[in-house]
């Protein structure tokens, strides 16, 4: 979004930029929960336990804990994109209906401005 050069206090909304926009986020949301799975899936904690015995014990434990808070902060991240897709979404919902608005009343009111 730009600042509209006739107008300080306005902005130019682009819908279909918007669009584009909100596809890019859904793909990088995607993308973080699919690599938080894939985290999860891959955690080698049972297998060092297994290879290592006792010794390993304690470091696949904490493996596996920074794994799971990595997988968390995807999670989060993943969330957080989502939920400001969904406020661009919304925004550009109302703007775009307000600007329809707006047209059809001064299509209505005519020449009487």
């Amino acid at each position: 979004m730009q600042q509209n050069p006739s107008s300080s206090a306005g902005i130019n909304l682009d819908p279909a930029a918007m669009n584009t926009y909100a596809t890019a986020m859904d793909q990088v949301a995607t993308g973080l929960t699919a690599a938080a799975a894939t985290l999860t899936d891959l955690s080698p904690a049972d297998q060092l336990r297994t290879d290592l015995g006792v010794v390993g014990a304690e470091f696949a434990a904490e493996l596996d804990a920074a794994l799971a808070e990595h997988a968390d902060t995807l999670t989060t991240g993943a969330h957080m994109v989502g939920e400001y897709r969904r406020v661009l979404r919304d925004y550009t919902r109302i703007a775009v209906d307000g600007d329809h608005d707006i047209a059809a009343a001064l299509n209505r009111a005519g020449g009487q401005l």
